[in-house]
């Protein structure tokens, strides 16, 4: 036990970094394959040399304790491993999400979630996950999720720790943001991507009704709206208190923008022919 404490503090005095987190792993494997053990310790790990690990590698970027999972059968065979629940950025693509409820009643310590290729079934199932829960951020993003996906997914959730929110590159319209709404998601969360969806004006305009009442980070690009100049539907990368009031926007619409524009030279030179 000591000496096994000894090269594992050893190992996490090293620098932070992917390499790092792999050693650490596969220090965790030889222990468990009883590879290098001494007589009778075989598959057999004290439980404080993992919470020693797990305390430490906390303190890292979360990203660094990654785990992406393309195949069940890892999947099956990650979740069982000790050095799990030290993964703090756990990647499921295509069937994994499937098998998910594989993490259920093991220790893990994710924080940040993110699913891949994710159907109808995958989304209820997601919705119902201890990891889902547990995650602060969630993304969501590139997934093709039409309305009735994300609504599903709102009315199960229970993630209460949820920070950050990634849905962009869906197929989300207008339908989801009174869910939203409704939802009372916003409460909880700092950070909303929406970007490349399918909200429109009308979508956006709905979504900036609900950040008056919520101040969070949200981004709307790309939603069949022009976000790029100034002007009412400029809503980007920023909090609610950074943008004018809706007046202000209507009056700063494509159209209106011109029209002022041109009024304004015709007010300075009446001599101009508003036809020329």
């Amino acid at each position: 036990m000591k000496e096994r404490f000894g090269e594992l503090r050893s190992l996490l005095q090293k620098s932070p970094g992917e390499q790092t987190w792999f050693e650490v792993q596969k220090l965790f494997e030889s222990w468990e394959d009883g590879v290098s053990s001494a007589p009778g310790e075989q598959g057999r790990i004290d439980p404080s040399l993992i919470l020693y690990a797990r305390d430490h590698l906390s303190r890292w970027s979360p990203e660094i304790c990654s785990l992406r999972i393309e195949e069940i059968s890892s999947w099956r065979r990650a979740v069982k491993r000790a050095w799990f629940s030290c993964v703090s950025h756990l990647i499921l693509e295509g069937e994994c999400i499937h098998a998910i409820e594989l993490a259920a009643g093991r220790a893990h310590n994710v924080c940040i979630l993110g699913v891949s290729d994710i159907d109808r079934r995958g989304v209820l199932e997601l919705a119902r996950s201890e990891l889902c829960d547990g995650a602060y951020v969630l993304d969501l993003s590139g997934n093709v999720l039409s309305d009735d996906d994300f609504i599903t997914w709102l009315e199960e959730q229970h993630a209460s720790n949820l920070r950050v929110l990634d849905l962009s590159e869906n197929e989300l319209t207008e339908h989801v943001v009174s869910a939203l709404g409704e939802s009372g998601l916003l409460e909880q969360l700092d950070v909303l991507l929406l970007a490349e969806n399918q909200l429109g004006y009308r979508g956006v305009e709905l979504m900036e009704e609900l950040l008056k009442e919520h101040p969070i980070e949200c981004d709307l690009s790309e939603n069949g709206v022009d976000t790029t100049r100034a002007g009412r539907n400029e809503v980007g990368w920023r909090g609610w208190e950074q943008f004018t009031d809706l007046d202000e926007w209507e009056k700063w619409s494509e159209w209106d923008r011109e029209a002022v524009s041109w009024q304004k030279e015709l007010d300075e030179d009446p001599f101009v022919d508003p036809d020329d």
